[in-house]
Order: C-alpha cells, then structure tokens, then sequence
C-alpha cells in the first residue's frame, strides 16, 4: 500500500490483514414498492446473492451523473502499473514476441488452459487446488502487487466463476485491467 501512495501521505496505520481480503460491499438502500432496492455500489465479501434476501438488487451501476458513488468505483482505480490481460478464455491470448509476461492464475491447474499458454516469467497463483474464492480474496492484492513490481510486460490474470465472491474479485480484475 504505502508503495503505490508514492508518498503522498506520511503516515499509515496497519491494521493488519483484511479477514476477507477485498474492500467492504458498499450499497445505497433505496425505497421500493414492495422491498428496499439495494443498488450495489461496490461488490465485496457480502455477495448479491446474500443481500437478495432483504431486498431487490439491480446489477451495479453509476450515478446520475455518471460519476462513481462509492470509493474503488473508478473504472482503473485498481490497475497496477504494468497492463492486466484480462480474457474470457486461454486461447484469446497471443503472446507479443519478446514480451516478458507473468500469469495470475486462480487454481494453478493447467486444465484451466492457462498454465501451458505460454513459458511464464512468474506464476502467482490466488488459491492453489481447489480454488476457494474466500483464499483467492484474500490472496488478490497481495499476488497482484508481486507482479507488479517483477519487472514484466504485462499480467495475464485467469477469471474466476463471476458469482458471489468471485464477483467481486472480478470486479477487481476488470479495473485492474482497463486503460
């Protein structure tokens, strides 16, 4: 963190590691007919599929102004230094000749089609086997600043399922990767 503030403040007070890896859900209740409307501004741990139980939630959307309403809602404010690929599939991905390229890989697993793609300078991989969400959250960040910062052409992130949590690890990823 105090990396990519570039000095822009003095002081940060470590609270430790989030318990759930990504930013709070953030939403705006809103009155409906018959139930709250809970517009997601932020996805997080509290996935649209826990708040359906106590009201209507409408896919994500901006203000009326067209301005993000919650923070980490800027369409790049996630983005490393370095370009995110982001692709639906491993076969959308064409390697540039002489690119130096790391792959942040959910399970590590190469019937994900990831692994053999390409000879990787680095693989950080969010939640090794099995593939738990809550482990890639709380992995996200920390595997993305590592890349970051070895010294790459680009990242290459595999997707998760983009349902409960994943959705917002996705959410993460599609910043990340926007430019």
């Amino acid at each position: 963190m105090l990396d990519e503030l570039k000095g822009s403040i003095p002081l940060i007070v470590d609270g430790g590691a989030c318990s759930n890896g990504l930013e709070s859900t953030i939403i705006a209740v809103e009155v409906g007919e018959k139930r709250p409307v809970l517009r997601l501004l932020r996805p997080g741990p509290v996935t649209r599929e826990e708040l359906q139980k106590f009201g209507k939630v409408p896919r994500a959307g901006r203000g009326k102004d067209d301005r993000p309403e919650a923070p980490g809602s800027l369409d790049s404010h996630y983005a490393p230094e370095i370009p995110v690929l982001l692709h639906d599939s491993p076969a959308e991905f064409e390697p540039e000749e002489g690119k130096r390229y790391a792959l942040l890989s959910y399970r590590g697993e190469a019937k994900d089609g990831y692994l053999e793609r390409h000879d990787w300078v680095r693989v950080e991989v969010l939640s090794p086997g099995k593939g738990k969400l809550a482990e890639a959250a709380v992995r996200f960040f920390h595997s993305l600043r590592n890349l970051d910062a070895e010294g790459i052409d680009a990242i290459v992130a595999e997707p998760v399922s983009d349902v409960g949590l994943g959705s917002a690890i996705m959410d993460r990823l599609r910043r990340a990767a926007f430019r």
